[in-house]
């Protein structure tokens, strides 16, 4: 049986997070938390990632913690239900430089979270189970540069750089370097 072990809040930026019993969540996110981007509004984690690391209940930032399966081994766009919510997988988390001090950055790559997007409003609490899906949505590209092109590929007309940062879930952070890692892209596309 798969199910929730850990639930968290995140209250504040740079803040610690919040272990709660219950979290309230809808199309729009979870409710009494930093608003996040739609592909990112909540952060999996099976617990064998904290065994293998060492790690404490939300180290690694996780919203949700699950016992019994690895995620990461699921396709991008499999629906997981969890009491009656159902969550569209989108993406893994990338490590960070954050993530350092709790080992290489490389080894945490694919193992430190998967992101999701709620699909309908509903409540989740600690012990619901898991349930993998055979519904699927379309795979959103993992590798930033494929998603960019992947969320292009999408759009009938030119778009600025806030909504594709948004479109493709970057940050801010990302305006002034995406000009760049375009032309980088368009120079490999040409050649």
């Amino acid at each position: 049986m798969i199910v929730v072990k850990t639930l968290m809040l995140k209250t504040a930026k740079g803040m610690p997070l919040k272990e709660v019993s219950e979290m309230n969540v809808s199309p729009d996110g979870v409710a009494d938390t930093v608003p996040c981007l739609p592909q990112r509004q909540i952060l999996l984690l099976p617990t064998s990632t904290l065994t293998e690391f060492n790690l404490q209940p939300g180290n690694l930032r996780e919203n949700i913690l699950i016992e019994g399966h690895d995620l990461h081994s699921l396709e991008s766009g499999t629906v997981i239900s969890i009491g009656d919510v159902d969550i569209r997988l989108t993406y893994h988390c990338e490590p960070c430089i954050k993530m350092k001090s709790f080992g290489s950055v490389k080894n945490l790559l694919h193992k430190r979270g998967y992101f999701g997007t709620f699909l309908n409003s509903g409540h989740i609490h600690t012990g619901d189970e898991v349930i993998i899906r055979e519904k699927r949505f379309e795979s959103i590209p993992y590798d930033i540069k494929d998603r960019i092109r992947w969320y292009l590929d999408h759009q009938t007309g030119p778009v600025s750089i806030p909504q594709l940062c948004y479109g493709v879930g970057l940050s801010r952070g990302y305006y002034r370097a995406i000009p760049g890692m375009l032309k980088r892209m368009e120079r490999s596309l040409v050649r």
